[in-house]
């Protein structure tokens, strides 16, 4: 099971890379995101944001995605899956 979702985001990485619109720490939030485990207090924790600029963050990045106002985790589950 770990190999299987190492392989999907190594691939999200490489997909989100490779389109070139995020830089290395909204890399980091998306691959949280696309986890789904953690909290906006957690993962605002892990990359030493807070609250505030973890939610502008992370809107940025679901501009910059096309995602505003959808669920940006199920974009990045589908990009990693093959989408």
């Amino acid at each position: 099971m770990c190999a299987i979702v190492n392989r999907r985001m190594y691939g999200l990485v490489d997909k989100l890379k490779a389109i070139n619109i995020v830089n290395e720490k909204e890399l980091r939030l998306c691959i949280l995101v696309a986890i789904g485990k953690f909290s906006n207090k957690e993962m605002a924790d892990i990359l030493f944001y807070d609250d505030h600029s973890l939610r502008s963050v992370k809107s940025r990045i679901a501009g910059k995605l096309g995602v505003l106002g959808k669920n940006m985790r199920s974009f990045l589950l589908n990009l990693a899956i093959g989408g």
